[in-house]
C-alpha cells in the first residue's frame, strides 16, 4: 500500500465515505411521461404506455429491471431506461421480454419472445433463438452466482450456458 493514500471507501478526512444515495423507482416509473398520440391522448396507468408489467428483478438499488408487453425498462438508481432489444427476423418489435435475470448490470440474460439475449452493460445479443411456431420454447432460466446461465425449454431440456457456450 502506498503511505498517506487514504483507504479505499474514507475520505481524506478519515472518516467513511457516505454510501451512494439512489432515487425512488415507484416515483421514477410514476413520472415518466406517457407515450402520446399525434392528437394529444396520452397512456397515464400504468406508465409510460399502458402496457402490463409481467416480471421484475434487480441485483441491487441501481439495476432494477421490469419486463411486459413492449416494455423493457432499467433502474439505474437514478432514472428508468427504456431498452430496445433486437428481434428475431419474423418477429413483431415490441413482443413481450418474459423474464430478465442477472448479475450485475454489465450481465443481464432476457428471454423474449423465441431469443435468448445478453445485456453486457452497453449492448443486447441474440445468444440463441428457437423456432418461430412457439415448439419448443423456453420456460425459465437462472444466471448462477458462479457466470453460469440454466435455461430450461418446454421439451424438458436444461442447459447451462457458459457465456455463448452451452452445455445439454
Amino acid at each position: 500500500s502506498d503511505a498517506g493514500m487514504p483507504d479505499a471507501g474514507m475520505s481524506d478526512a478519515g472518516m467513511p465515505d457516505a454510501p451512494p444515495m439512489f432515487g425512488d423507482p415507484a416515483a421514477g416509473l410514476q413520472a415518466m411521461p406517457g407515450n402520446c398520440s399525434s392528437d394529444g391522448w396520452c397512456w397515464l396507468v400504468p406508465t409510460p404506455n399502458g402496457n402490463d408489467y409481467t416480471h421484475i428483478f434487480g441485483t441491487g438499488p441501481d439495476n432494477i429491471w421490469l419486463t411486459g408487453w413492449a416494455t423493457l425498462l432499467q433502474w439505474n438508481g437514478t432514472t428508468w431506461i427504456q431498452h430496445h432489444p433486437p428481434v428475431v427476423a419474423g418477429e413483431s418489435p415490441g413482443e413481450l421480454a418474459w423474464t430478465i435475470t442477472g448479475t450485475s448490470a454489465t450481465d443481464m440474460w432476457l428471454l423474449y419472445e423465441t431469443s435468448l439475449e445478453h445485456w453486457d452493460g452497453n449492448a443486447w445479443t441474440i445468444v440463441e433463438t428457437l423456432s418461430l411456431g412457439g415448439a419448443p420454447g423456453y420456460r425459465n432460466f437462472w444466471d448462477d452466482p458462479n457466470g453460469d446461465l440454466w435455461v430450461t425449454y418446454s421439451t424438458g431440456d436444461i442447459k447451462r450456458w457458459h457465456g455463448t457456450t452451452a452445455t445439454v
